[in-house]
């Protein structure tokens, strides 16, 4: 496997003789030093929020009963994220890295960690109480009565050291770092000169200026390149995030009048919703809103929770909604604007400024500010008077917007949703309790994981949770399977509840005839009796093809009883041979037996093709086996389904008795 890594990285400068960061082109004259941030640097400016936030994790940290020492009264403070299982910040001030903020799964609630010179300044200005210690090492672990603080500063007398130490449990502390007294006294002094040096915003903007120019006026280009190569509808993307309000702005500043966009997931916080109407109302925008409605909370029964890896909810909420929309709107293509950053993801950090996006190739995505750090971001924003248009969300110490329960969340986004939105997070924790969900489970946010993951070990090695990936799985199934045998010429299936044959509305896909109490395919008997599946191969096929031939049947099963109402599957028939009522339904003289829409079913893809292949197989990466079909080949058939019609003729040549591969694989040789 590749390791992850950041192909692009910030220039960040503190220039000390006028105490300002500077991007990428220090001025000559100032006295300028590059900061080494952790990759890929992509530092923020510090809200009214974090600096409160701050405070008190450095008062609480250290048991500090007044507001002396906690961070400098200072109006220009960097954040930038830093390795961690959760959420965890460096704090910049003056140019120095005065520490970290984590948040603590475990306590609920953010910790503050002092970096060596910050420790000096609290042993130098004696804020705090300390203890003495001798002939320690980093990681030690120390026994310290009569304190109750999580962080401890230590004097490590002899040897002329400072150290900070972290709570253990009660009474027990281990050495994080340990650092030279001497070294950092003369830093100290340094530091003391530059903060002296007040500063704010507007001398931020000033020493920016020309960064500024340099980021607005390429993309400014780069809008009028695109609009005028592709002269379609131009639209504007609109989550209600700084992003895309900075995106607006820009496509506003190129003369380009779109047509704004939002994708209302049915799980937005009210203020996100507030937003795009006021911003809608300023800028007097036709808007299109591609609505999930209810969807979520439906779909939700016959998935279970979302997680990282089981990301169900973005095809329900948002990519089918979106494809939807588009197709009706502008079914001969689009300009899509997105406030798109690469220094948002690994995945976004390795995506082109321009592409289409699978689910509507016939829009072309173009994202203006791809390369744009978040610094920079906020100084457009604020040099643009855009202030006022900013979602609210991110004064209360949100990092993000979105949905309010994405399982790409922190702990620390969900503690303030907890406290800002108490009824909305109630309501999610109701339905995580009803799929057997802990209370250490939806403490530590171990259901954002399907299955056993390195991080959701790390959250478990201070819990004494027993876990069972096969149980989980199982939680995530509306219908469990009982009894499994797995034979050379047969396999059985029996479940915990009756099935109701929805699979009988469905054959044509698999090319099924129905024999009143079995069905026939081109490769097996298929007999189904309330609760019970049993599939009876008829020739010998590799053993690859025969757990892909069963999944193949029970997708259609599962779908035909659990059918979450998405409709992604008529959106995707090449031929309009399927619709939805309550289950699938599918037109026998017009299925071409394709099985893109079984490919593009989030319940077919995720729940039989993810858990069942899993419980079926009995390892919990089921979804790696050897003979399923690589996504990139039901990408590139989906391409060209929705860019070009398909004639009669051409439908003759894709119906095959192997639709396993040769429909996917051959499909651009007709």
């Amino acid at each position: 496997m590749k390791r992850r890594g950041w192909s692009i990285s910030v220039n960040l400068y503190w220039c000390s003789d006028i105490n300002v960061p500077i991007l990428d082109f220090p001025i000559k004259e100032g006295n300028c030093k590059r900061l080494i941030l952790p990759p890929p640097g992509d530092a923020r400016i510090a809200l009214p929020t974090d600096i409160e936030r701050i405070n008190k994790a450095i008062k609480e940290s250290l048991g500090l009963t007044s507001n002396r020492g906690t961070i400098w009264d200072q109006k220009i403070v960097l954040l930038v994220k830093e390795p961690y299982i959760d959420e965890r910040r460096r704090i910049i001030v003056g140019g120095e890295n005065i520490g970290s903020i984590y948040y603590n799964p475990y306590l609920g609630k953010h910790i503050y960690r002092p970096s060596e010179l910050a420790a000096y300044i609290l042993l130098h200005n004696k804020v705090v109480d300390t203890i003495k210690l001798n002939n320690v090492s980093e990681g030690d672990l120390v026994k310290v009565n009569g304190f109750s603080e999580y962080i401890l500063i230590a004097e490590i007398s002899q040897e002329e050291k400072g150290g900070v130490l972290e709570k253990v449990r009660d009474n027990l502390y281990r050495i994080k770092k340990i650092f030279d007294m001497e070294k950092n006294e003369r830093k100290y002094g340094q530091f003391t000169n530059i903060i002296s040096k007040r500063t704010d915003i507007n001398d931020l903007l000033k020493y920016n200026d020309y960064a500024l120019y340099y980021y607005k006026s390429r993309a400014i280009k780069f809008l009028h390149t695109m609009s005028s190569k592709i002269r379609k509808n131009v639209i504007v993307s609109f989550s209600g995030g700084k992003d895309s309000l900075a995106t607006l702005h820009l496509t506003l500043e190129s003369g380009i009048e779109p047509i704004l966009m939002f994708n209302n997931t049915g799980i937005e916080l009210p203020e996100t919703i507030e937003t795009v109407e006021r911003t809608v109302e300023k800028y007097n925008l036709r808007i299109e809103i591609a609505d999930a409605g209810n969807s979520f909370w439906t779909a939700i029964r016959s998935f279970g929770p979302p997680a990282r890896n089981y990301r169900w909810c973005c095809k329900v909420v948002k990519l089918v909604p979106f494809a939807r929309l588009t197709r009706r709107k502008w079914p001969l293509g689009a300009l899509n604007i997105l406030g798109q950053r690469a220094y948002e993801s690994y995945d976004r950090a390795r995506s082109p400024k321009v592409w289409r996006n699978q689910w509507a190739p016939h829009v072309l995505s173009i994202a203006p500010i791809h390369e744009w750090p978040q610094f920079i971001l906020w100084l457009y924003i604020h040099k643009h008077k855009l202030v006022e248009l900013v979602n609210p969300l991110y004064y209360k110490g949100f990092e993000r917007i979105g949905c309010y329960l994405c399982p790409a969340s922190t702990l620390a986004e969900f503690h303030i949703v907890s406290k800002t939105h108490p009824e909305l997070w109630n309501k999610w924790v109701s339905v995580l309790r009803s799929f057997n969900c802990s209370e250490t489970c939806i403490k530590l946010g171990l259901w954002r994981w399907l299955g056993p993951s390195s991080v959701k070990k790390q959250l478990m090695q201070k819990t004494r949770l027993k876990y069972s990936w096969k149980h989980e799985y199982l939680s995530h199934l509306p219908n469990k399977p009982i009894r499994i045998e797995v034979a050379n010429d047969h396999v059985y299936i029996e479940f915990e509840e009756r099935l109701n044959k929805g699979i009988y509305n469905q054959l044509p896909i698999i090319q099924g005839i129905n024999k009143n109490d079995y069905i026939e395919t081109p490769f097996s008997i298929i007999r189904q009796t309330d609760n019970k599946i049993i599939i009876k191969y008829k020739k010998e096929l590799p053993e690859t093809k025969k757990i892909e031939h069963v999944l193949d049947v029970l997708k259609l099963a599962y779908r035909g009883d659990y059918c979450a109402g998405c409709r992604s599957c008529e959106l995707w028939c090449p031929t309009n041979a399927i619709r939805v009522e309550k289950t699938p339904i599918v037109d026998p003289n017009k299925c071409i037996s394709c099985f893109i829409c079984v490919k593009e079913c989030p319940l077919a893809e995720l729940t039989v093709d993810k858990i069942l292949s899993s419980i079926i197989l009995n390892k919990p990466d089921g979804w790696r086996r050897p003979g399923k079909i690589k996504r990139k080949e039901t990408i590139n058939i989906i391409k060209n389904l929705t860019l070009k019609q398909i004639g009669a003729s051409t439908s003759e040549k894709h119906r095959s008795n192997d639709y396993f591969t040769d429909i996917i694989s051959n499909f651009d040789e007709n």
